[in-house]
């Protein structure tokens, strides 16, 4: 009877042993199981965020996953499609101040900004060079006049034909 008793305990041990290494298997087996469908997704979608924010290139994501992880990687796709197009608008938007800042708005023509900025760049050139430089001052003779007797609209078309023969007068590179 004590032998039998001692019996059963070892076999007891060693089906609780056994139970403990096939759980251990099983929970070792389900938390691969868990990284290859949970963890690097995740991690998927952090590189690809992270390479976003540095390069404004998105890269590879779980798209074709219908879990949330997949809703989830759509969801970045669509932001970065959104953020792209407001880059784009910021871009345009950067370029036409840039533009407006130095250019008259109704001729189009360079303005006094631009026109001392090139000529501080055509001065200090001609200074290394030790070449001449020459200034060509333009005045409209009798612009008043049009402007207060025909109405600035009158005077607006003027200055813009006038710009419309220097522009086709002048090289591109010229200002």
């Amino acid at each position: 009877s004590d032998l039998n008793v001692l019996r059963q305990t070892q076999r007891l041990r060693d089906d609780t042993a056994r139970s403990v290494a096939i759980f251990s298997l099983l929970a070792v087996l389900l938390a691969v199981v868990l990284s290859r469908v949970l963890t690097r997704p995740l991690e998927m979608m952090v590189k690809a965020a992270r390479r976003f924010s540095r390069d404004h290139v998105m890269g590879e994501l779980p798209l074709d996953r219908t879990d949330e992880i997949g809703q989830l990687a759509r969801g970045f796709r669509d932001m970065q499609v959104e953020i792209r197009a407001h880059m784009a608008e910021l871009r345009e938007s950067r370029n036409q101040l840039q533009h407006l800042a130095r250019h008259d708005a109704l001729t189009g023509l360079p303005n006094r900004l631009m026109f001392f900025d090139r000529l501080e760049h055509a001065l200090a050139g001609a200074r290394r060079s030790g070449a001449k430089l020459a200034v060509f001052f333009i005045d409209l003779d009798r612009f008043k006049e049009i402007n207060d007797s025909l109405g600035h609209a009158a005077g607006d078309e003027v200055l813009k034909a006038v710009a419309q023969r220097l522009r086709s007068m002048v090289r591109e590179a010229g200002t």
